[in-house]
């Protein structure tokens, strides 16, 4: 049996409908993060039960060949936990020591 990249990929609704592995809520996105910190496809894979070796390599090709669009949302995506970091530690409330 012939396996097309389209039979491993499908869109992830609650994850702004991007690629993701089919079957997982993990988006191509995500496996592209991992991937770029060094992580193997095979260590990816081997950490992650939900993902077959086929399913990150697709999702890598998928990366690949939108390797432009998806670093501009990786970033876009990273600015905004960023943003959201700085903003909670400001609003962080920081407990008064007791009164001797």
């Amino acid at each position: 049996m012939n396996v097309s990249i389209t039979d491993l990929l499908e869109p992830v609704p609650h994850r702004k409908n991007r690629m993701g592995v089919k079957g997982t809520a993990t988006t191509v996105h995500r496996i592209a993060r991992w991937w770029r910190t060094g992580i193997t496809a095979d260590e990816i894979a081997a950490d992650y039960e939900q993902l077959s070796l086929a399913g990150v390599h697709a999702a890598l090709a998928y990366y690949f060949a939108n390797r432009e669009k998806i670093d501009t949302e990786i970033e876009a995506d990273i600015a905004e936990e960023r943003k959201i970091v700085n903003e909670h530690s400001r609003h962080k409330r920081i407990p008064e020591k007791e009164a001797a």
